[in-house]
């Protein structure tokens, strides 16, 4: 279950840290949802979303599997939002102009939820504990999985093909 979560949440760093750069496609995508908010604001809701995850990954424990669930859920919400109105521009998940919503975006954000409600039901130590009482091989291959997680899950907000509305 750990290394499941502190994949969940590693993601959570990885956008968040890539929103407080270019925050202006997540604006811009909030904007076609009808919430108009200045970059300021944009930028400080990704330096909570990338604290919620760092948090969560080196802490862990039920308070931060509750904020990353929070912030997971938000994801949906948007995602299903974007997708009803059919919002072809950039999600701004990653700061990138070009990653429309797709279905994945979906999938991945409940997968989040679910990860960290469970989490929160069963608390799931960071990395910080789990490493400092032992670096055993099962910790380590934890923490590869996990890592190796954060970047399938990246790739797949961001690389894969996006299907064609006119098809």
């Amino acid at each position: 279950m750990a290394p499941v979560f502190w994949a969940g949440a590693g993601l959570l760093i990885v956008a968040g840290i890539a929103k407080i750069r270019r925050p202006r496609p997540a604006r811009d995508a909030l904007a076609g949802l009808g919430l108009p908010l200045p970059v300021g604001v944009v930028r400080a809701l990704a330096f909570v979303e990338a604290a919620l995850g760092s948090i969560a990954v080196l802490a862990g424990g039920r308070l931060a599997a509750m904020g990353a669930a929070c912030a997971y859920a938000s994801f949906v919400v948007f995602s299903v939002a974007a997708r009803a109105r059919r919002q072809t521009t950039s999600c701004g998940c990653f700061g990138e102009p070009d990653t429309p919503v797709t279905a994945v975006h979906v999938v991945l954000a409940g997968a989040g939820v679910v990860a960290a409600v469970a989490a929160a039901l069963h608390p799931v130590e960071g990395v910080a504990t789990a490493l400092g009482r032992d670096l055993s091989a099962d910790h380590a291959l934890a923490l590869c999985f996990a890592a190796m997680a954060v970047w399938l899950g990246h790739a797949a907000l961001t690389l894969l093909p996006v299907p064609d509305p006119a098809s």
